[in-house]
């Protein structure tokens, strides 16, 4: 699949299910929407670009604390969401437009904090994507991201991430701690704060999120539950009250200027 055709998925999946990602837990309340906040520490006078923002929920966490955020996102119908979300809560401080999270329409050193929060899994090319954040960034600024990881043994990755795929193909790739390092490095960032947590996932609003059918929801639950022993230790399917649950990892990283 070319890059043009991924970004052209993307827009389809996450259009056709742009108010599940509204009112979804883990993303309009998921505890790194605070820690974000918290690690970069804004004072107040910060103008904010939200990478790939949604529906918004990371640009409007920012946006009590700093001067004014732009969230960005390549998917109309995810904008619209994000829009009706502001104005819901009443922020003015927050602007939302489409674009382009490889190609930023912005220019060079625009903004003192940058953030992508739990999207670059779905980017052809993070590397780019990384490089772009760094350019839009200042000197004296900081680039904050959230995704997903995997393990660092190569069989392991593969497996979660095609089972991530299974339920969602608008994905493409989640990478190793290591490889992030080297995608900071790459674009002239040296992290200054890391943190890596695990994520709990109630399955069933997980796997149903992007309207697959049954029987690839079923599969999907197959493949967690009969995974090989590092992708289920990593992924620590369990039930909880009588519910569903997984563990996806996420790391948070702030990086400055080299």
């Amino acid at each position: 699949m070319t890059t043009v055709d991924k970004k052209a998925q993307v827009q389809a999946m996450y259009g056709a299910h742009a108010q599940a990602y509204t009112t979804s837990t883990v993303h309009a309340q998921g505890p790194s929407l605070e820690r974000l906040v918290t690690q970069v520490a804004p004072r107040g006078h910060e103008l904010v670009l939200d990478v790939a923002t949604g529906t918004g929920h990371n640009a409007l966490s920012f946006a009590p604390h700093v001067r004014h955020v732009i969230g960005l996102d390549l998917t109309p119908a995810m904008l619209a969401e994000a829009c009706g979300l502001a104005q819901k809560r009443a922020i003015p401080n927050v602007g939302f437009f489409q674009g382009d999270s490889e190609h930023l329409p912005f220019a060079s050193q625009s903004f003192d904090v940058v953030t992508c929060r739990v999207a670059p899994h779905h980017f052809p090319d993070v590397a780019r994507a990384l490089r772009e954040m760094a350019r839009v960034c200042r000197d004296d600024g900081c680039v904050a991201v959230v995704d997903n990881i995997t393990p660092e043994d190569a069989e392991a990755c593969a497996y979660i991430n095609a089972w991530e795929i299974l339920r969602d193909p608008s994905h493409h790739w989640a990478y190793p701690l290591s490889q992030w390092r080297q995608f900071f490095a790459q674009a002239g960032l040296a992290i200054a704060y890391e943190e890596v947590t695990p994520k709990p996932m109630e399955f069933v609003s997980w796997a149903t999120r992007m309207g697959i059918s049954e029987t690839a929801v079923a599969e999907v639950r197959r493949l967690l539950l009969d995974a090989p022993p590092l992708p289920r230790e990593r992924l620590n399917p369990r039930l909880e009250a009588g519910k569903e649950y997984f563990d996806l990892t996420e790391a948070l990283f702030i990086a400055r200027q080299a």
